[in-house]
C-alpha cells in the first residue's frame, strides 16, 4: 500500500528541527540530506584597521562540522556558502550623511564557497565587518556610534534545483565607535555579543517533483 509522502522543511541554525508538512501535490520525496553544527566566534578589535582612525573593525572565525551529506548535495556542483550579513545603523548626531552600508559592511574576508565534501574535510572559515566613520576622532564629531546586526547564513546551490531555502544563525550585535578621549585606542568595536555555539539539527532537504 503507497503512503502519502512527506515533505521535511528544513530547520533553523538555533537548534529547531525541521517541519513536517504534506505537500499539495503527490510524488514528492527525499533526495537529499545535509546536516552540520555550526559555531560562531566573534573578536572586537583595539584600533583601527591597519594605520587607519576611520575603519573600525570586527573578525569572526567559522566552523561548519559536517555530520551528514547525503543524496543531491553531494551531487558535482553542488555548493555550500557561508557568509555573515550585516544591517547596520547610526546613532543620531553622527556627522556627515553616511550610510547604513558605512555602518556596517562585509571586509575583505566574504566568507567561502566550497562542496559539502570539502566542508566535511575543512569546516573552517572566517569573516571581518567594516565601520566606516565619517570624520576622525575628535571630541567635536563626538563617539560616532555604530551598530550592526550580524547574521550568518549558509546557502545551497545544487544543480538542477532553482532554489534551496537557505539556514541562518542567531543574529548577534556590535558597536563601533570613535573615542578621541581614549589615548590607548581612538577607535574600535566593542567586543561582540557573546555568541554559544548554534545548530542545524533539522534536515535541509532538496525535494523535486517526482518525473
Amino acid at each position: 500500500m503507497d503512503q502519502e509522502p512527506v515533505l521535511v522543511l528544513p530547520g533553523d541554525l538555533d537548534g529547531h528541527a525541521g517541519d513536517q508538512v504534506r505537500p499539495v501535490a503527490p510524488g514528492c520525496y527525499l533526495q537529499g540530506t545535509f546536516i552540520s553544527t555550526n559555531t560562531l566566534i566573534g573578536r572586537g578589535q583595539i584600533g583601527g584597521l591597519g594605520d587607519s582612525t576611520l575603519t573600525r573593525f570586527a573578525e569572526f572565525d567559522f566552523n561548519v562540522d559536517v555530520f551528514l551529506s547525503s543524496g543531491d548535495f553531494n551531487k558535482a556542483g553542488a555548493k555550500l556558502e557561508a557568509k555573515l550579513e550585516c544591517e547596520g545603523d547610526w546613532d543620531i548626531g553622527v556627522p556627515g550623511s553616511p550610510t547604513a552600508e558605512d555602518a556596517c559592511q562585509p571586509g575583505v574576508y566574504t566568507g567561502r564557497s566550497d562542496s559539502p565534501s570539502q566542508w566535511k574535510y575543512n569546516g573552517d572559515t572566517k569573516f571581518d565587518l567594516w565601520s566606516l566613520a565619517p570624520r576622525l576622532p575628535d571630541v567635536a564629531n563626538g563617539d560616532q556610534i555604530a551598530t550592526g546586526l550580524f547574521t550568518p547564513v549558509l546557502k545551497f546551490t545544487i544543480p538542477g534545483y532553482s532554489q534551496v531555502i537557505p539556514s541562518e544563525g542567531e543574529q548577534g550585535e556590535v558597536r563601533f565607535d570613535s573615542a578621541a578621549y581614549n589615548q590607548r585606542a581612538q577607535v574600535g568595536p566593542c567586543s561582540p555579543t557573546p555568541h554559544r555555539p548554534f545548530a542545524m539539527t533539522g534536515a535541509t532537504q532538496a525535494i523535486p517533483p517526482r518525473r
